[in-house]
């Protein structure tokens, strides 16, 4: 019988397997046991479902779950690891959710509609299009709605049970060094775009960045990085919640309306401890003076947390990015095309960084976009002339840096250009720079941490990623790995093993995460662990060989870590061309 004809989604609930799934709840149940899950996640299960025992691939899955947005394969690889977790599915034994390598996912537990509800009782309900059954059967017409009475349920669940955390995050930072914070700790919030345009928002989360980057420079405070203020867009916060999760002292959270050439942006300063406003400011102004703003809301930040600065200082945190907005708008919109990590969207982003350094040669900035993007491009395998992209790639950064020697964006991306060109030695001098001018900037730790790794540094780099840790507690999956990849070369194999297994949490096709698992596994002599791990990688990534690691990927082989790294891949199963 057809999966959807067999579901009849009138049903309030659905058995699959030993679990009771209520999607008007986000609830999954067993028992006494209850999980409750995001609503993404939710309308995953629902689909997957509706098409029970069929094989869905990604493409199907993104559609119908994130209709109309632009996201890439982590999106989904997240949620389904998310589900997987509330299942307590084995992924290499699975019992609900199957991966099929290069292809996506099937549920293959069994799958029941169930009525709770007789049907005098259902009534009206039924006969009205408001239920959020027959919402879903419609989501080309209904998305919106249906994203609505999601995050309105979410919301619910938010205010009904202020103390407790939506999803608990699993923090490995104070295990490892149970350093307390020392500093003034600022958590920036995004701000809400409060514009009628919802494709504002790049502007929006643009202003907020440059806020992190500039305060970041100051060396008596720590500003918590982007990927754990963005964590919070979108969602309703509590600062003294806030102040126990993350162990900030302060907050500031605004909004941004933007009407033709008119802007208004609002902000505030908030002491997590005393939920007292330090600082509250409203600008009415047009975009051309959106710098003045930005300078003056760091300035009265910095006032506000009695900061001691030179004037040299000051004039770092409050300098002007560039000479017009036209061209800071050009920039943020490279900007947000280059985070969305695929080929179409790495040509528009240079196409926007190269306008930019037309209207404005003088552009620091535009110029590191553009040699993220063209390294970026060679890495992936998107060019068929990797060694000019490099090299081109190479004269835009040191053209970011001559333009702006005070710029720690310009230095990370100089050492992001020289790792892929295998000069690890400059690639670690860039972003010791770029630290110097910014002692606060997580992404400059993280990658120096993983220039560490490659070049068989395991103690520098775990130092540098307990660090990183502190000032972005919200982590990715790529903080984890670095982690589990400097145990394993101090030989430390169970550890290794515990990260690079928390990182496949989040990103399941984190390639070097799998490699450095198999590796891990082998020196454990867990030959079946090993080879399961590399049949992973094989299955997607069909031209990984030792060969391919020694040239595509900048491990120095003079390290003896390193040679037992691949030596270990050779054994594991990772065959030599």
């Amino acid at each position: 019988m057809d999966a959807d004809k067999q579901l009849q989604l009138t049903a309030d609930t659905l058995r699959i397997g030993d679990w009771i799934y209520h999607p008007d709840l986000l609830k999954l149940e067993q028992g006494s046991d209850s999980v409750k899950l995001e609503p993404r996640v939710g309308q995953l299960l629902l689909f997957l479902a509706r098409h029970a025992a069929r094989p869905m691939s990604r493409e199907e899955l993104l559609a119908a779950v994130w209709p109309r947005r632009v996201v890439g394969d982590e999106a989904l690889s997240s949620a389904i690891n998310k589900l997987r977790k509330a299942f307590g599915d084995d992924r290499q034994n699975p019992t609900y959710l199957e991966t099929i390598p290069t292809i996506g996912y099937r549920l293959i537990a069994p799958v029941e509609a169930m009525t709770t509800k007789s049907e005098q009782n259902i009534g009206a309900e039924t006969r009205t299009d408001n239920s959020f059954a027959k919402m879903l059967r419609r989501p080309w017409a209904t998305s919106f709605t249906v994203i609505g009475v999601l995050l309105a349920t979410l919301l619910a669940i938010v205010l009904l049970r202020p103390g407790e955390k939506a999803e608990p995050t699993e923090s490995v930072v104070g295990e490892l060094t149970g350093l307390p914070l020392k500093k003034p700790t600022l958590l920036i919030l995004p701000f809400a775009n409060l514009s009628t345009d919802n494709t504002q928002d790049y502007l929006a989360d643009g202003i907020v960045e440059d806020v992190i980057t500039d305060l970041s420079r100051i060396d008596a405070v720590r500003v918590l990085a982007r990927s754990t203020s963005f964590t919070y867009k979108g969602k309703p916060t509590d600062p003294q919640l806030l102040a126990r999760e993350l162990g900030i002292s302060h907050l500031i959270e605004g909004s941004m309306r933007k009407s033709g050439e008119n802007l208004r942006i609002t902000a505030r300063l908030v002491d997590t401890v005393t939920g007292q406003n330090l600082w509250s400011q409203r600008y009415d102004r047009t975009v051309a003076e959106i710098f003045e703003m930005q300078e003056d809301v760091a300035r009265n930040i910095v006032n506000a947390l009695s900061l001691s600065l030179t004037g040299e200082q000051l004039t770092r945190v409050t300098a002007p990015p560039a000479n017009s907005f036209e061209v800071y708008d050009l920039y943020l919109k490279g900007r947000q095309a280059l985070s969305q990590r695929t080929a179409e969207a790495n040509m528009r982003a240079q196409d926007y960084y190269r306008h930019a350094i037309l209207l404005d040669p003088k552009f620091s900035r535009a110029y590191g976009g553009i040699a993220v993007a063209l390294t970026r491009y060679a890495n992936k395998g998107w060019s068929d002339t990797p060694k000019v992209e490099r090299d081109l790639a190479l004269h835009y950064a040191q053209k970011a840096v001559e333009l702006d020697p005070d710029s720690p964006y310009a230095y990370w991306a100089l050492g992001f250009t020289h790792l892929y060109r295998h000069e690890n030695a400059q690639a670690a001098d860039a972003v010791r720079k770029a630290l110097r001018v910014a002692p606060s900037y997580a992404d400059g730790l993280s990658l120096l941490a993983q220039i560490y790794n490659y070049s068989g540094q395991s103690e520098q780099a775990l130092e540098l990623i307990n660090e990183a840790m502190l000032i972005n507690p919200l982590y990715s999956w790529d903080y984890l790995f670095n982690l589990g990849w400097a145990h394993y070369t101090q030989g430390e194999y169970e550890k290794a093993v515990k990260y690079q297994r928390l990182a496949l949490e989040r990103n399941q096709y984190a390639t070097y995460a799998r490699l450095v698992l198999a590796a891990s596994y082998t020196a454990l002599n867990l030959p079946g662990e090993a080879a399961w791990q590399v049949e992973e990688v094989l299955s997607y990534h069909t031209n990984m060989s030792i060969r391919f690691l020694k040239e595509e990927t900048p491990i120095q082989l003079a390290s003896g870590r390193t040679k037992q790294y691949l030596e270990h891949l050779r054994i594991a199963g990772i065959p030599e061309e």
